[in-house]
């Protein structure tokens, strides 16, 4: 009996060093660019611009095999738009024209996100190795603000728009689906990436339940997704 508890316990510590080598965890961060914009029946109402946010994930490498892998984790991303509201015939287009035509706007939101994925990592020397990567991902909205107005003139609205919505209107789903990409350079230990997801879902398509007043307080046609290009350091441990 001792010595089958013995050899029981060397083979499971055979198993947990063997299955330990079957993944591989990592950490990444940096800024991440969102270019998403407000739009109208196809016609975008809230001129491009670049919101700079961050990217932080943590994840697991399931090694499948050879360079083959499945990959999971948890993100924190910041995403959103800003720029100015174009004048069209849009009851929102029609309310930025009325604030002001040199309104700044900015819809800055936080997400916990889920990526899953499945990727390859191709080894040029012991120490060198790039990687390319692939799959859905799940957000939930942490937090989220929209602020509009001219700063210069401390007059700027503020609006949570998870809760308010956008300008007061169109509230914005918590939830997001989406797909990403992204692909890896190893040194050693370390990686550079660069990445991008693009949500699928209408994240402020307007509610059409309620009573006729909250209907009628919605913007028909609206529609807001979130795409984000990322770029970070990384570390394998």
């Amino acid at each position: 009996m001792k010595k089958f508890l013995i050899s029981l316990a060397a083979a499971l510590l055979c198993g947990v060093t063997a299955s330990a080598q079957q993944f591989t965890i990592r950490a990444e961060a940096g800024p991440a660019f969102s270019f998403s914009s407000l739009a109208t029946h196809g016609v975008n109402i809230l001129g491009s611009g670049t919101k700079i946010g961050y990217h932080v994930a943590g994840m697991v490498d399931v090694n499948l095999y050879k360079g083959l892998y499945a990959s999971a984790g948890l993100s924190f991303e910041m995403k959103g738009a800003k720029g100015k509201l174009k004048e069209d015939n849009s009851l929102l287009g029609k309310i930025g024209s009325m604030i002001n035509k040199e309104a700044q706007n900015e819809i800055t939101m936080h997400y916990l996100q889920i990526p899953v994925n499945i990727g390859y990592k191709l080894s040029l020397t012991p120490s060198i190795g790039i990687g390319i990567q692939t799959g859905p991902y799940f957000a939930f909205g942490l937090g989220g603000t929209q602020n509009t107005g001219i700063k210069a003139a401390d007059a700027v609205q503020s609006f949570n728009v998870f809760k308010e919505g956008i300008m007061g209107l169109n509230k914005v789903k918590r939830y997001d689906i989406g797909w990403g990409a992204s692909a890896m350079a190893y040194f050693s230990n370390y990686y550079a990436t660069v990445g991008a997801d693009f949500g699928f879902l209408n994240i402020a398509e307007s509610d059409t339940q309620g009573t006729v007043a909250q209907v009628a307080n919605q913007v028909k046609g609206l529609s807001f997704k979130n795409s984000t290009v990322y770029v970070g350091i990384g570390y394998c441990f």
